[in-house]
């Protein structure tokens, strides 16, 4: 099987199947996936396979970049995020993409054990 027929069949049954038939997944006892963590470089399509997962669903796609979440005064990073998960409530089904996450934390090496700014 090529790999991406292999991506495909993946996301259908963790994310397409779940959304299309949830009654399917609950009379079998099976547990559907929350989430889904898509990794690669920049550029290699993985907003593409987010939103095609998410019209193959039926399901409304909203794309959030890590550094929108970013907020210097206190409690305003929590308040993005609450309102984030509310507007995707709102919007159910929804598949949420969190792009750039790793803009969120620090640069980490491998000479110190902890991230660093």
């Amino acid at each position: 099987m090529r790999p991406c027929a292999e991506v495909r069949e993946e996301l259908a049954f963790s994310v397409v199947e779940p959304i299309a038939h949830p009654a399917r997944f609950q009379a079998m006892g099976l547990t559907v996936a929350t989430g889904v963590l898509l990794y690669g470089p920049p550029g290699c399509g993985k907003t593409l396979v987010a939103k095609a997962t998410a019209n193959e669903a039926n399901a409304n796609f909203i794309s959030i970049k890590g550094p929108e979440l970013l907020n210097k005064y206190v409690g305003e990073s929590e308040r993005a995020v609450r309102t984030l998960f509310a507007r995707a409530r709102a919007a159910a089904p929804c598949v949420l993409f969190f792009d750039e996450l790793d803009s969120l934390v620090g640069l980490c090496t491998q000479e110190v054990s902890c991230c660093t700014e």
